[in-house]
């Protein structure tokens, strides 16, 4: 091969953004055949929504955080599974599961350090309240040493 490396680089360059329309193309006729419900129209008929999407694959493509959650929430309206969906698009369930309920994903989370925090509070109240020059408290969790 003889080209130059700016003519390779050049179509590597075409190549890619040549695919991002091809994403997006797919992405719309999903949509459409989503929204319109002529999906279940398409080759011999489907009855069920997640038997649809295995025929889509959607894995290959980096898909915006914001257009996974937009097609996540379309499909959950048509009461496909998050395991059909997350599937479909190429990510985990638990993905599609956050996309899906963000409020629910962060209060989990935000409980847990809440919980965290107020044991490790409680520890140290109680090491100073003890007294002594080293104290220990072990939990579930934790194991705290106070060396003042």
């Amino acid at each position: 091969m003889n080209e130059k490396p700016d003519t390779v680089h050049g179509r590597l360059l075409e190549a890619v953004h040549i695919s991002g329309y091809s994403f997006e193309r797919a992405y719309n006729e999903l949509k459409w055949l989503l929204v319109s419900d002529k999906w279940e129209q398409c080759g011999d008929g489907f009855e069920q929504i997640d038997d649809f999407l295995r025929t889509i694959n959607f894995k290959e493509f980096k898909i915006t955080v914001e257009k996974r959650k937009e097609m996540a929430k379309i499909l959950a309206d048509k009461r496909a599974t998050q395991r059909a969906i997350g599937g479909a698009l190429g990510v985990n369930e638990a993905t599609i599961n956050r996309d899906l309920n963000p409020v629910a994903s962060a209060t989990k989370q935000d409980n847990q350090v809440k919980e965290y925090k107020e044991l490790e509070n409680e520890i140290v109240a109680n090491a100073r309240a003890n007294g002594s020059a080293e104290n220990t408290c072990k939990t579930d969790r934790w194991r705290f040493t106070d060396t003042e």
